[in-house]
């Protein structure tokens, strides 16, 4: 399915409905975003993407990345659903 088509009433309606603090190296679901939720900007963060791809970046405090994202190399990386 395409767009909001695949996401319930909950999930289509809600920004984000539940947050995933996965273990570093660790693959989890697609999320639909990404968040540093610490105190400190992150350096050199490696994110799998949903198509398999991986990119580094530096992730800073709070600020919402609308990635759609497997697995990262943090365990300060939060990943919204």
């Amino acid at each position: 399915m395409a767009g909001l088509h695949k996401y319930t009433v909950q999930e289509a309606l809600a920004p984000y409905y539940k947050c995933v603090k996965p273990a570093a190296d660790t693959a989890v679901a697609e999320c639909r975003a990404i968040v540093n939720e610490t105190n400190a900007a992150l350096a050199g963060v490696t994110l799998t993407l949903s198509d398999g791809s991986t990119v580094v970046m530096s992730i800073a405090v709070g600020v919402v990345y609308p990635f759609s994202c497997t697995e990262t190399s943090s365990a300060s990386v939060s990943f919204l659903y």
